[in-house]
């Protein structure tokens, strides 16, 4: 295919956008993605870089904006790393997002029509519960990673996090001499479900003493719970983090991995469970289950069946059980292993094994290992929820599924992080 000039200035109607907050055109049949443009935009731009099977532009002078286009709230939109769709409304946000599941189906010739609206919540902002910044050790401040580049942004607010995280992290950056003997390398803040905030410094030395830090932050904030140092060769801090999922209430090692939009992640569950519920069942497995969020809620919302839950990490494990005695939950037994080496067997607790007839996945952005793809097709539970992070991974992952004797009946997209790129999804299938 013949590339258009690269010198030459072209006008265009932007046809389409993409997650990545880059607008799309045709230019002699070629694609060309045009960072900052919206759909509906008529704009004049000329090309910067030509490869394979498609070209990047740059937008010289916006003629027409879009219905779609608003003016970004964030000061640093279009140099950092995390937001890429500031600049347009979050009904067209949650639009791009279902379009991108769509063309990940279409891409693994999946029926791209079972993709649904996508599901949001009304805030679009202050909703993470967790932020993580680095260190720059020539400017002495936290922030952001740049975009398009390992530049470390001077911090200003961040809209995701709410105003207290962000006046923490301008407060630590104010006051970095109380840190600065200790060369950190990362700053991570996370709230709980009752407000509190857990602070943690990352250190690269084996031992550190961030006392005098730790005294000025709580003095300054009295919302604070813990200050913690992790150090190279130290084990997990001993703080914790409370969530609530209808009416299951968790507690986390604070370093342990849990949803970042705890609202959104209740849509997560509502569908998984609305999904469960169509069909009685008597023996159900949580793969890649982290801290149980998933199987606990399930065993919670019912007692009647047998859930176990399957997960590599060790703390995370540890505190699902510790969950599981906490709420009561009896019906419902974790192991530390490998997802990827369940044989499908869930231990009832008189020495036999059964099973399962629901299985809920929830691999990480890679997707479900071929391993993983080929047990659950060999046994085969009669339905599947397919929780996914990674439209594209999931996409790939389907195709198997469905080639290996599945059905897929609905995919539904969910904001959990308005603004950014990303977006989960739950897909459902039957054997």
């Amino acid at each position: 295919m013949k590339h258009p000039e690269s010198s030459k200035k072209y006008r265009v109607d932007v046809t389409d956008m993409n997650e990545n907050g880059d607008g799309f055109v045709r230019i002699d049949r070629m694609a060309v993605f045009i960072p900052g443009l919206v759909a509906g935009d008529t704009a004049d731009v000329t090309l910067t870089e030509s490869r394979k099977n498609y070209a990047v532009g740059q937008c010289d002078a916006l003629i027409k904006p879009s219905e779609h286009r608003i003016a970004p709230q964030c000061p640093a939109f279009g140099k950092c790393g995390g937001c890429t769709l500031c600049h347009v409304t979050y009904e067209y946000e949650n639009t791009v997002k279902q379009n991108c599941v769509k063309s990940a189906l279409r891409r693994m010739k999946l029926p791209f029509e079972l993709v649904e609206p996508t599901r949001f919540l009304p805030a679009r902002t202050g909703y993470r519960n967790k932020i993580g910044l680095h260190y720059d050790k020539n400017a002495r401040r936290f922030g952001y990673v740049s975009r398009d580049s390992y530049e470390i942004l001077p911090f200003e607010d961040c809209l995701l996090c709410g105003d207290t995280m962000s006046e923490i992290v301008r407060f630590t950056n104010g006051n970095i001499r109380l840190l600065d003997p200790l060369t950190p390398d990362e700053l991570f803040l996370r709230r709980s479900h009752d407000g509190r905030i857990t602070v943690s410094v990352y250190l690269s030395q084996k031992t550190a003493d961030i006392s005098a830090y730790r005294d000025a932050l709580t003095a300054a904030f009295p919302v604070i719970s813990d200050v913690l140092a992790v150090t190279a060769d130290s084990n997990p801090p001993e703080a914790s983090v409370t969530e609530e999922y209808f009416g299951v209430t968790m507690r986390f090692a604070s370093e342990v991995f849990r949803q970042v939009n705890h609202d959104a992640a209740e849509i997560l569950m509502r569908l998984v469970c609305d999904f469960a519920a169509e069909k009685p069942f008597s023996y159900a497995a949580d793969l890649y289950c982290g801290s149980g969020a998933f199987g606990l809620v399930l065993a919670k919302q019912f007692p009647e069946a047998r859930f176990f839950g399957l997960e590599i990490d060790r703390e995370a494990i540890r505190a699902a059980k510790a969950n599981a005695e906490r709420n009561g939950l009896s019906n419902i037994s974790f192991v530390c292993a490998d997802a990827a080496s369940f044989d499908g067997r869930i231990p009832v607790g008189d020495g036999t094994f059964c099973p399962p007839e629901f299985v809920v996945v929830d691999p990480p952005r890679a997707g479900l290992s071929d391993k993983m793809r080929d047990g659950l097709i060999r046994l085969a539970p009669e339905r599947l929820a397919y929780v996914s992070c990674n439209p594209q991974t999931m996409a790939r992952d389907l195709a198997e599924l469905v080639s290996g004797g599945y059905e897929l009946l609905l995919v539904t997209p969910v904001n959990m992080f308005p603004m950014t790129k990303h977006c989960e999804c739950v897909a459902i299938l039957t054997r």
